[in-house]
């Protein structure tokens, strides 16, 4: 919407006549005023100047003016994009139709001729009042339309991220992962989308938009868990092959509930239910196609789900769960950066490695508190099967 478009309006509109005749202007200016605020001017050059100052809704303008003549004061009001809407009508002495042409091409709205009747002069000025009226009317209730319309898309997309929230929180009851989890690993996906948007290679794709809606879908990457018995779930120690292939399939099982209420979803919120099912099913896929459930490898594997990979794994390895005892940081690191080309994509682990030091500072900012997991008795922290359960 331009400027022009939301001009203020006053209860008596405004407009502008132009001509160095002092008999001619006073007359027009007489004829006028029981129906708009009436503004004066002898030439060009003021005209301009009266323009600049605030808005006018209709210029009277004679084209026989000395110094900037009508035809060039026209062409500089329709050069200026603020007075894109103000109604130009022509006044002349010749016939209408030797400008008429020219006028247009212009923009001017409507033609006078000289010497002027009062009745029509009067008729064909208040016809433009009318139509900036309409236009203005139009504009305002667009507006009010358009702001109506985001204050609605906005408290959809409010509802929408509550709903998500609550769906990220469903997980959670079960899972002994902490709500810090969801929350940093966010933020590491903040800080590998940061840096991989300095490489012309990565920038189209990871946009504003994508980073938003990652972000935002992140935290129901585990959401299939609350479909794994407790029994598995929440065992202390290593889980036995047929309990380990129960495990697995959570990855399915949140994608499968996500696309199910995507399919149902025709409001904001949408968009991040996609996202969500691509990172649910496919954030234990490994770079060289032997993680789980599709064996999917290289760029096959979404990208988004290539990203959880590297912050999920990570924050799984530096965080204490049932099973183990937290991971040194730079132990943590060590094993992401030897996962690079097997387990995850060697350009992410390279974002990685340019951003271990924010992760770290990441982890520190929004660190669990000391009674958020117990180690359970007899629990061996950091053996090859459990330092990497959840995460691998």
């Amino acid at each position: 919407m331009t400027t022009t478009d939301c001009a203020p309006q006053s209860e008596l509109q405004t407009v502008l006549v132009v001509d160095d005749c002092p008999i001619t202007a006073a007359a027009a200016a007489a004829l006028l005023e029981p129906h708009a605020r009436v503004l004066v001017a002898s030439s060009g050059e003021q005209a301009l100047s009266l323009l600049e100052r605030g808005w006018v809704d209709v210029v009277l303008l004679d084209i026989g003016l000395q110094g900037i003549d009508g035809v060039e004061t026209l062409r500089r009001i329709r050069a200026e994009p603020r007075l894109a809407g103000t109604s130009v009508m022509l006044v002349t002495a010749a016939e209408p139709t030797e400008y008429e042409e020219s006028g247009l091409a212009l923009g001017a709205s409507d033609f006078v001729r000289k010497p002027l009747r009062p009745g029509v002069v009067l008729r064909r000025v208040l016809n433009q009042l009318a139509i900036q009226r309409s236009r203005h009317e139009l504009a305002e209730h667009n507006l009010r339309l358009s702001q109506e319309i985001e204050a609605q898309r906005r408290a959809g997309t409010a509802v929408a991220d509550m709903g998500l929230q609550a769906i990220s929180n469903l997980a959670g009851i079960r899972d002994p992962e902490t709500g810090n989890h969801l929350i940093r690993t966010q933020l590491y996906l903040r800080a590998l989308c940061a840096d991989l948007r300095n490489d012309p290679r990565w920038a189209p794709v990871i946009t504003d938009g994508f980073v938003e809606t990652l972000v935002k879908s992140a935290p129901m990457h585990d959401i299939g868990k609350v479909g794994i018995p407790d029994r598995i779930l929440l065992k202390p120690g290593p889980l036995t092959p047929s309990e380990w292939t129960v495990m697995r399939q959570h990855a399915a099982l949140g994608a499968d509930a996500l696309e199910r209420a995507r399919r149902g979803c025709n409001s904001p919120g949408s968009e991040y239910l996609e996202m969500a099912c691509v990172i649910a099913r496919h954030h234990h896929e490994r770079w060289d196609g032997s993680g789980y459930p599709d064996a999917l490898a290289g760029e096959d594997i979404p990208l988004p789900a290539r990203l959880m990979a590297v912050a999920d794994v990570y924050d799984a390895l530096i965080s204490r769960r049932p099973y183990k005892e937290p991971m040194d940081a730079a132990d943590a690191a060590q094993l992401v950066i030897q996962g690079s080309g097997t387990h995850f994509d060697p350009d992410l682990v390279a974002a990685f490695m340019r951003q271990r030091s924010e992760f770290e500072c990441i982890a520190a900012r929004n660190a669990d508190g000391p009674d958020e997991v117990q180690l359970p008795c007899g629990a061996n922290p950091f053996a090859p099967t459990s330092v990497l359960r959840r995460a691998a």
